[in-house]
């Protein structure tokens, strides 16, 4: 329920709009207030319909628009007149009510319309101005000697504003010292600031505070050898021109990082003639070169394996292979894939397993996680275990009797002495083992964990 306590000031509201003029505008000044059923007024904006009739009740609208008024305090003022225009003989002398229909809620009873709107016909009427030492309408001062509006015509402002009638000027509500104006949501009013609680700011390594009771200013120094803080720009380009890819490499390598050769075994060389099958690599005196394996003659009927190994010829002459591993295969690590691996890491990167340096310059110093001991190898000499590493000794197993083939871990064999079976298993987090299709996937995209 909207109520309107404006009604019976109709007649004075509509008299403020008329100019004295010859050419009258169809334009009525209309003001009012909208409250709700509990008195509170109405906020925000309301479609408002205005209509003039012949009756006090009943009948047909002679004229009538509808406007989207904004509400202050319920409070609003508008022009009748903005939406349709008034036909010129709406006001003719006879009787007129006006009604007022907030949204679809019709305001009863209608108001009657002074007699001051009549001065709308006055578009049709001839002539000069009008000399007037002042006006009043029906007994009310409206404008006074001095030509500004008086009594109820009177202009007036919402809570918050003041007005001058004297200087016609329009200012704010006086507030106390240290005061603001501030809108809470229906009108202005004075409030006191809202003053922060901080007191004090603290800050942890590698950031500081000075001043921090009053204008605290934070800084933080810049990161060195022996102290956090920020990445300089000059340190980022140093950093940032570290190894990559294309560092040439050094040590048992031999090539560019992302395609090394290895040339050599704990600085020893390796010969980089092609052996022919079934040779072995076997000290020459300087170098590790391919050479015939003196130990012929064993009892080995055939070799098998299992996958990701595949042994061909496995009764006669064994050929064991193994294919590229992929994201659906397992098998060797390719040297593109090996690249692509690579540029994941710095070659900086610190070594550890069976290599021993700087990633870019690594020295071997085990087998599959056995020792090699630094030792010079004299000329044919080979590589034995001795129960704790592998050292240069001489070949003492001449003639070819192989009667049992033995894997070390990773590698496994079945059937040492009659058809031996190489097998390895998948590598993990706690065993060495061959790369397997899944795990060449997450190494591939990067992924951690």
């Amino acid at each position: 329920m909207v109520s309107h306590p404006a009604r019976a000031a109709l007649a004075g509201v509509l008299c403020a709009a008329f100019p004295a003029a010859a050419q009258v505008p169809h334009l009525l000044g209309y003001q009012g207030r909208l409250l709700r059923s509990d008195g509170t007024a109405a906020t925000g904006t309301a479609a408002v319909s205005f209509s003039v009739f012949e009756a006090g009740s009943g009948g047909t609208p002679l004229w009538s628009e509808t406007q989207t008024l904004g509400l202050s305090e319920g409070y609003y003022s508008t022009l009748l007149g903005l939406v349709a225009e008034p036909p010129e003989t709406l006001f003719d002398g006879g009787d007129r009510w006006l009604e007022i229909k907030v949204g679809t809620e019709t305001l009863a009873p209608r108001q009657r319309i002074g007699a001051v709107s009549y001065a709308v016909t006055s578009r049709n009427v001839g002539g000069g101005s009008a000399k007037v030492s002042s006006l009043e309408v029906a007994g009310q001062l409206v404008v006074d000697a001095n030509g500004r509006l008086a009594g109820p015509a009177r202009y007036g402002a919402g809570p918050g504003l003041a007005v001058d009638d004297i200087s016609q000027t329009v200012s704010l509500g006086t507030c106390s010292a240290g005061q603001v104006m501030q809108h809470d949501g229906t009108t202005w009013r004075c409030t006191t600031a809202a003053v922060g609680s901080v007191t004090q700011v603290g800050a942890t390594a590698p950031l500081s505070v000075t001043d921090a009771t009053a204008t605290p200013l934070l800084s933080m120094p810049q990161a060195g050898s022996g102290s956090a803080g920020y990445l300089s720009a000059s340190d980022w380009s140093s950093f940032n021109s570290k190894y990559g890819a294309l560092t040439q490499c050094g040590g048992d390598l031999s090539g560019m990082l992302s395609a090394p050769a290895v040339v050599r075994l704990q600085s020893r060389p390796v010969s980089a003639a092609a052996p022919a099958p079934g040779q072995v690599l076997k000290w020459a005196g300087s170098a590790w070169e391919p050479a015939a394996d003196a130990n012929a003659g064993g009892t080995v009927t055939h070799v098998g394996g299992n996958a990701p190994l595949t042994v061909w010829y496995g009764s006669t002459t064994p050929e064991i292979s193994i294919s590229q591993a992929g994201a659906s295969a397992d098998g060797f690590l390719s040297s593109s894939d090996w690249v692509r691996f690579e540029a994941k890491y710095q070659a900086d990167t610190e070594c550890a397993g069976d290599l021993y340096g700087a990633l870019a310059a690594p020295k071997v110093v085990a087998l599959q996680s056995r020792p090699v001991a630094p030792i010079a190898p004299s000329t044919g000499q080979i590589l034995k275990w001795t129960g704790a590493r592998w050292e240069p000794a001489d070949d003492e197993n001449a003639g070819g009797t192989v009667t049992r083939v033995q894997g070390i871990p990773p590698l496994q064999v079945w059937n040492e002495a009659t058809t031996p079976q190489v097998s390895m298993y998948a590598a993990d987090q706690a065993s060495d083992g061959y790369l397997s299709s899944g795990d060449w996937t997450r190494l591939s995209s990067g992924t951690v964990g």
